[in-house]
């Protein structure tokens, strides 16, 4: 005679899904304004490096359509270095230009976008549509403060199914108890042992 479980912890997935375009939603960028006219000069996109903490900015013509990117890195490798005049060149001279800029669609996932950094050793990638509208800018820590809170939150509910607190990941935040009894009721039908002679 012997116990077996009929369904364990492992049995039941819990993957998140997020796209770039609600990482975009929870990062800096989308609260400030981190676009800016190609027309403008350098020292204009790095006053806006200061004044808004940031590190990129993306570059846009005047129907608001992404012209490229410049970031701290393009300002001290192509301007700083060379001891060129940040006031007197354009961003559009000097910016990566959009045909060299990997992207993120809309509906990459987080994987997607750390892939995409990890291949090119980039920091930021631009949201285009299929419309080729410029629709966000995440930088490389918007996706590990995700990633992060990801993983806390599996640990947690991995945590509180080993401690029975719910009987599927997701159910210990119940506020009806009836409901709750009735979840419990379910996990311990799904927690059964079968015993064999």
């Amino acid at each position: 005679m012997f116990l077996r479980p009929l369904h364990t912890a492992a049995s039941y997935t819990y993957r998140h899904y997020t796209t770039a375009s609600r990482i975009f939603l929870k990062s800096g960028y989308s609260k400030v304004d981190y676009r800016i006219n190609q027309n403008k000069c350098v020292q204009q996109a790095v006053i806006r490096f200061a004044a808004l903490d940031i590190g990129c900015v993306a570059v846009v013509d005047d129907d608001q359509k992404f012209v490229g990117l410049f970031s701290e890195g393009d300002f001290i490798k192509k301007v700083a270095s060379s001891g060129k005049e940040a006031a007197a060149i354009q961003l559009k001279e000097i910016c990566t230009q959009a045909p060299n800029v990997l992207i993120a669609k809309p509906t990459d996932s987080l994987e997607d976008c750390m892939v995409k950094m990890h291949l090119k050793n980039i920091r930021h990638l631009p949201i285009i549509d299929e419309n080729q509208d410029l629709k966000g800018l995440i930088s490389i820590k918007d996706l590990f403060v995700e990633q992060i809170h990801q993983n806390t939150d599996l640990i947690e509910r991995l945590g509180d199914f080993k401690l029975g607190k719910g009987c599927f990941f997701g159910s210990e935040n119940i506020n009806d108890i009836n409901s709750f009894k009735k979840k419990r009721q379910n996990f311990i039908f799904h927690k059964c042992v079968i015993y064999e002679r």
